[in-house]
């Protein structure tokens, strides 16, 4: 069998319950990924599930496969094995309309039950990790992860800094760009109406016409108290100091999903994006969101809101379900829920009585 997958890391981890099952069900699974990052790939070449790995396909263009199973959201060309025109083929697709049924791992685990019948399915994911150890990071640490790079002003939350001095002993992981807020604009009233043509792109109109726009996020600085390795790691090396730490808070990123993989507390801050798509029945997860009547939009109006632009966002109410999330709130769940699920107490700073 063979298994492509693309997209984001957090969609190729979502596919791995799937390939724990086949590969207990005694398929031999060769993998393909082409993600969004070059080094996704290295996750999983030491995985036991999988004979090889492949960043491009080309050296897995002379086998042979009964199966071969195109992941979601993949754009890439397939690969062109040797029985490539005879070979089943399936391809996994998530409309709008089926956000609200079934999680994107489910998804996969159909696909297990289906090649594999009465075979026991588990929610359970795997991600690889470095060698590297990280001795400045203890069972005490609190990983932040600001994610969504640039395009995906609809996942950030923009007060992990401020979050950071409350806490004490935190990493911050991910990318320098995770912090770029530049496209985190909303235009409303005339302008969105008479101007729609303009606001997608980052012309010479544009550049004049977000003076009439609000920025929905502030910029983050974080302090010395926070140990910073934005830009400065690896994926598996991210993925080794996710290990040694001791719980984990942060957007809908694929670093969310490499620490429920880990197994640690995984507190993911949730706004626009869909709990039942991204997070359902994995262990260790709490999503952490405010009760709006729009949200989540994922399910209710993607259409209207989740789009990705260089820009702007969609939101006409500039991302509120995220905006108004404060840090107290954060802090209080966070506490409640390390001291009542894990028996872990974290002396967060400052907590007000409120």
């Amino acid at each position: 069998m063979l298994v492509h997958l693309g997209a984001g890391l957090g969609n190729v981890i979502q596919a791995t319950p799937m390939i724990k099952c086949l590969s207990r069900a005694g398929f031999t699974i060769d993998l393909c990924i082409q993600a969004d990052y070059g080094d996704v790939p290295a996750l999983f070449r030491d995985w036991q599930a999988v004979r090889a790995v492949s960043s491009s396909g080309r050296e897995l263009a002379g086998n042979t496969y009964n199966y071969y199973i195109i992941g979601i959201c993949m754009t890439a060309d397939p690969v062109r094995f040797k029985n490539f025109d005879t070979a089943v083929s399936i391809r996994l697709d998530y409309s709008h309309r089926d956000i609200p049924h079934v999680s994107e791992a489910g998804l996969y685990l159909n696909v297990a039950r289906i090649l594999a019948p009465g075979i026991e399915v588990s929610y359970e994911t795997y991600c690889g990790k470095s060698s590297r150890d990280f001795p400045e990071i203890s069972p005490a640490t609190c990983v932040l992860a600001p994610g969504g790079k640039f395009g995906f002003a609809i996942k950030k939350w923009d007060r992990y800094d401020l979050l950071a001095e409350r806490l004490g002993d935190v990493a911050v992981l991910g990318i320098e760009k995770d912090l770029d807020i530049s496209n985190s604009r909303t235009f409303t009233g005339p302008i969105a109406a008479l101007a729609k043509g303009y606001l997608n792109h980052r012309t010479f109109a544009w550049r004049v016409l977000k003076v009439f726009s609000m920025r929905t996020a502030r910029r983050m600085r974080f302090g010395k108290e926070a140990k910073n390795y934005l830009g400065r790691l690896s994926l598996p090396e991210t993925a080794a100091l996710i290990n040694r730490a001791g719980f984990f808070i942060g957007n809908d990123c694929g670093l969310a999903h490499v620490s429920i993989a880990m197994g640690k507390p995984t507190f993911v801050l949730i706004g626009p994006t869909s709990v039942k798509k991204n997070f359902a029945r994995f262990k260790n997860v709490y999503p952490i969101s405010l009760d709006y009547e729009c949200a989540p939009c994922q399910e209710k109006a993607p259409e209207l809101v989740m789009r990705s632009s260089h820009a702007r966002h969609f939101c006409p109410y500039g991302i509120r379900c995220l905006r108004d999330m404060e840090v107290d709130y954060v802090l209080r769940r966070v506490k409640s829920i390390l001291l009542e699920k894990h028996g872990i107490e974290i002396p967060a700073r400052s907590l007000t009585s409120k």
